[in-house]
This record gives structure tokens, C-alpha cells and sequence, in this order.
């Protein structure tokens, strides 16, 4: 009798420019994975060790990547098998747990094929946006950066590299629409905002705290109706996944100043779960294209000194700093 396998899986490989020994040092040890996987981790090369990846650890836990993951099996240096978890994003299935299996053969001194398998999924809507999420993460940004780490040496992540034909565009990822929000997407924009409040919370603990509830009906209602901003949303297919609100200010007034309209990027976020792709660049050039319709000379931001990624970010966009705003702590 012939059994049916429903067993669906995400399956992905490359040929890497390095020898066996060293691909597996990137899979198994903390210098090796923070050098293509993720900015921070715990790992422990052991059976049962602990396979936590960061790729947002300037979150609070629980939102920072592949926490509580464990090793399933090893066979240096050829098998590598550790359990996986969902994004943040999608809090109905983080809890539940598949599987990876990541197996090694050596080409020759200098290559290494790699191929990747992921399994263990379950049904429904969630675990359909999960596999659709890492089909794309896996080979397009993963396996794509450690060949990257190989040919050209580590991540750099504060300006980690494009995946574009020709290095020019950012590394493929979710397909995202950017448009303004409307009052259904209320509870999207609320997810976006709180993780972001938690981030600040984290970051600074002495200025910010969270917030709850992080807005108010009413308080949306009033961005929503307000003609001098615009609040953009980025919404993928698991929903808002980003936001940006600006505001355009004229001045003149006082007799100091120059007449002029300027556009202030009041907040700009993006789910650690879907950073890396380009939404943060997305949403920043929509911003400067509504500024430029409303005849502003410039878009304007402040960055916490402490926020070294968002600085980096904004450099990258070609935005100079102005202005400091100084503190004396007493």
C-alpha cells in the first residue's frame, strides 16, 4: 500500500567558498554565527545546548529571535539539527516548535555544499505565513549571507550587505505595500507601536516605560483626521508589519526664521521580524515623496545617541546630522 506523505518542507541549498570545517564553525559556534546569521546569540555546540539566535537583541526576550531553541543532533562536520521557533509577529504559533536539519558536504578544499530543511509544519493561517516567511528568509537572505561571509568576510550589521543582481537593492524578503493607514488598521499600527515602546523601554529604561495601552481610539482617530500628517503603513501578508507618521511644519512666524516647510519623521517601525528588507528605506522615500508634494526642503528626525543601528540606518539614507540636543544628568 502506498502511504501519502503530507509532510510539507522547505528545502534550500548553495555551494559555499570555503572549506567544510569552516562552514561548520559559522553553524556551531557564537564568533561564527554572529558573523552571517545574526548580530548576537547563545550557543552551545552540544547535544541539548542551547540554539538562540539574536537577530534583534536590543528587544526585550521573548521578541529577540530563536529563544529557548536547543540542538536536536550533531555530527561534526556534517549534521546539524536544532529546533525553530515563529517570528514575534505571529504570537499564536511562537510557542509551538519545528524543526531545522542543516547538512554539510565537502566539494572539494574550498567548497561546501549546504542544504537546509525545515519541517514539522502544522495548518492554518498562521503556520501558512510562517512557512511563506522562512521559505524566503532561508534562501534568500540566510544561505545568501553565508556565502556572503566567505567570499567577503564578516556581517557588517549596522550596514549588512545587499542581495541585489548588483549589490544595489536590499536583501529579498517579505513583498510589503506602502499606503496610509486607515481606521481598521488600528489594531496593526497598535502591535507596531508597542514593540517599538518596548524597544525604547529597553534602550533607554531611565526616560521611557511601556505604555498600556499604547494609543487610544480617539488619539488614532485625531492622527487619522489631521491634514498636516500622514501615517504610512506597511503591510504585508500577515498584516502591518511597519509604520512611519510625519508631520509638516511651516515656519516664518518668528522674525528670526526663514519662511520654509519642513516634514518631520515623527516615528518610523519596523517588526524585528521583518528587518533586513528594505521596509525601514520603503517607508523613508514615502515620506520624502509626500514631503516634496507639499513643498517642504527638507525631512527632519531626531535619533537617540544610544540607538547606534537607527543612526547607521539613517546615514545609509543620506540624512546629516544638524543639530545636538545635550543633557547634564544631575
Amino acid at each position: 500500500m502506498t502511504i501519502r506523505d503530507p509532510e510539507r518542507r522547505i528545502r534550500v541549498e548553495t555551494v559555499v567558498p570555503a572549506s567544510i570545517d569552516s562552514v561548520w564553525d559559522a553553524w556551531t559556534t557564537e564568533d561564527g554565527i554572529r558573523s552571517f546569521l545574526a548580530p548576537a546569540c547563545h550557543v552551545e555546540a552540544r547535544i541539548d545546548g542551547p540554539y538562540e539566535i539574536y537577530f534583534a537583541p536590543e528587544l526585550p526576550p521573548g521578541q529577540r529571535g530563536s529563544e529557548g531553541m536547543r540542538i536536536l543532533a550533531m555530527q561534526p562536520p556534517h549534521l546539524l539539527s536544532f529546533t525553530w521557533n515563529a517570528p514575534p509577529h505571529l504570537p499564536n504559533i511562537r510557542g509551538q516548535r519545528t524543526a531545522v536539519v542543516v547538512r554539510l558536504a565537502a566539494e572539494d578544499e574550498e567548497h561546501t555544499h549546504v542544504s537546509l530543511i525545515h519541517t514539522g509544519w502544522g495548518e492554518g493561517d498562521d503556520w501558512d505565513a510562517a512557512f511563506r516567511y522562512f521559505e524566503r528568509a532561508w534562501g534568500q537572505v540566510v544561505l545568501p549571507r553565508l556565502r556572503h561571509r566567505h567570499a567577503h568576510g564578516p556581517i557588517d550589521w549596522e550596514n549588512p550587505p545587499s542581495q541585489g543582481a548588483k549589490g544595489s537593492s536590499p536583501p529579498p524578503g517579505p513583498s510589503v505595500t506602502i499606503r496610509l493607514a486607515t481606521a481598521g488598521d488600528f489594531d496593526g499600527v497598535g502591535r507596531v507601536f508597542a514593540q517599538e515602546n518596548a524597544h525604547h523601554a529597553h534602550l533607554l529604561p531611565d526616560r521611557f516605560r511601556i505604555a498600556d495601552p499604547i494609543m487610544t481610539p480617539e488619539w488614532y482617530a485625531d492622527v487619522l483626521a489631521d491634514a498636516n500628517t500622514a501615517l504610512f503603513v506597511a503591510e504585508g501578508e500577515t498584516g502591518i508589519v511597519g509604520l512611519l507618521m510625519a508631520a509638516s511644519h511651516k515656519s516664518g512666524n518668528d522674525p528670526i526664521e526663514q519662511p520654509r516647510v519642513t516634514v518631520y519623521v515623527e516615528e518610523v517601525a519596523v517588526l524585528a521580524s521583518h528587518r533586513g528588507h528594505g521596509i525601514g528605506r520603503q517607508l523613508m522615500e514615502q515620506a520624502a515623496r509626500w514631503a516634496e508634494a507639499r513643498g517642504a526642503s527638507s525631512v527632519e528626525l531626531d535619533v537617540w545617541e544610544a540607538n547606534e543601528s537607527a543612526r547607521a540606518f539613517y546615514k545609509a539614507l543620506g540624512y546629516e546630522m544638524i543639530r545636538r540636543r545635550m543633557a547634564r544628568q544631575l
